[in-house]
């Protein structure tokens, strides 16, 4: 056991049936207090009975967004220097300003060490919030001791327009799948089913993709499409839901709302193809699960996604805010069952090779160290 002591920051800390990427997140926060002692500041937790995991609960807090942002910024600074002696490390997994203002408190106030996972460029803000956010963005990049990165892609866009980042500090780590759990299995459904996983938020351009459904139909009149995830933005969904009236096509689409972790595996295997037409994007933990179960995959051609998908060989690369290219890629793939093997087996053989759970945590254990 590793004698060094790391503080992380989460909202949700609540376990693996938890949405994906808190899931993905609980994890590996997991793996990395079997290695050495973990201190976790978050306001949802699960009934924890690991020894070398203390959890410190704070409040949840349901006030409009800008005082919700001040008071967490409050409350988990206070708590980052109330608990400065139980904690040599802080590694950063996430981008809420509370995280990057405690981050800035524990490197420049506190002295200690910083490792910073980021996993996309935020390039596509551009509101008066985003711009804001991007000067404690641009403190945390110069101040980190290490920056974590799964695609040198999603560096150099920080780079297209933030802050120059010293290349010696960067480590390109790829995410990894669970290939025992996310798995092939034959297609147990008729249904011509499109499945995107993806919070319900601006970035993820779900507009894109409900925007190809009209064309698709005219050739696939059965097509469904699924979307999963969490509704992160109201006025977002209720756009989505104008939209979609719009184009008369409320009967080829399911808002089907978040669902468990570990039952994503089905989702994969009960669809045909998976979409994703995200404005910016790291490797994709949804987009490698979904290969993983020999899916073929339609992405936008973003971050760290050119890094992940050969064009036409485990995969389809589109550009952004592009539906006509989507609905193209989509029929094709409904249509041409050899097709979807053939993509399918290559983006399967792909995860299992390349991204398959390795040493990462080990790695992270050796980035910890004093």
């Amino acid at each position: 056991m590793n004698n060094t002591r790391v503080l992380a920051f989460v909202e949700s800390f609540k376990g693996i049936n938890s949405p994906s990427l808190d899931a993905i997140i609980f994890e590996e926060y997991l793996n990395i207090a079997s290695k050495v002692k973990l201190l976790v500041i978050a306001e949802d937790s699960y009934s924890n009975t690991n020894l070398n995991i203390k959890v410190i609960k704070v409040p949840k807090i349901s006030h409009p967004v800008l005082l919700r942002t001040l008071i967490r910024i409050i409350v988990y600074s206070l708590e980052t220097i109330k608990n400065r002696k139980e904690f040599d490390v802080v590694y950063i997994r996430g981008l809420g300003l509370n995280f990057l203002i405690c981050s800035i408190i524990a490197k420049k106030l506190l002295k200690k060490k910083l490792i910073f996972f980021i996993g996309e460029s935020r390039k596509t803000h551009t509101s008066f919030r985003a711009r804001f956010f991007r000067t404690f963005l641009k403190k945390v990049l110069e101040c980190s001791d290490h920056l974590i990165s799964p695609s040198m892609g999603i560096v150099e866009e920080i780079e297209s327009y933030l802050v120059k980042i010293d290349r010696s500090k960067v480590i390109i780590s790829r995410e990894n799948v669970d290939i025992k759990k996310f798995q092939p299995k034959n297609e147990s459904t008729q249904e011509n089913v499109i499945l995107t996983v993806s919070r319900i938020e601006p970035v993820k351009a779900i507009e894109v993709l409900i925007n190809s459904l009209p064309q698709i139909a005219k050739e696939i009149p059965n097509v469904k499409l699924k979307i999963v995830g969490l509704i992160s933005n109201q006025k977002y969904f209720k756009d989505l839901k104008n939209l979609i009236s719009k184009l008369n096509c409320e009967k080829f689409i399911e808002f089907v709302g978040p669902i468990p972790h570990d039952q994503l595996p089905q989702w994969y295997n009960n669809s045909k193809i998976f979409v994703l037409t995200s404005k910016t994007e790291a490797a994709s933990n949804v987009t490698m699960e979904a290969m993983s179960c020999g899916r073929p995959v339609i992405v936008t051609r973003v971050g760290g996604m050119p890094n992940l998908i050969k064009d036409k060989i485990n995969g389809f690369l589109v550009e952004p805010n592009n539906p006509q290219s989507v609905a193209k890629k989509s029929i094709e793939l409904l249509k041409d069952e050899s097709l979807r093997a053939r993509i399918g087996k290559e983006a399967r053989n792909t995860i299992a090779t390349m991204y398959k759970q390795t040493n990462y945590i080990d790695e992270l254990i050796n980035l910890f160290k004093i």
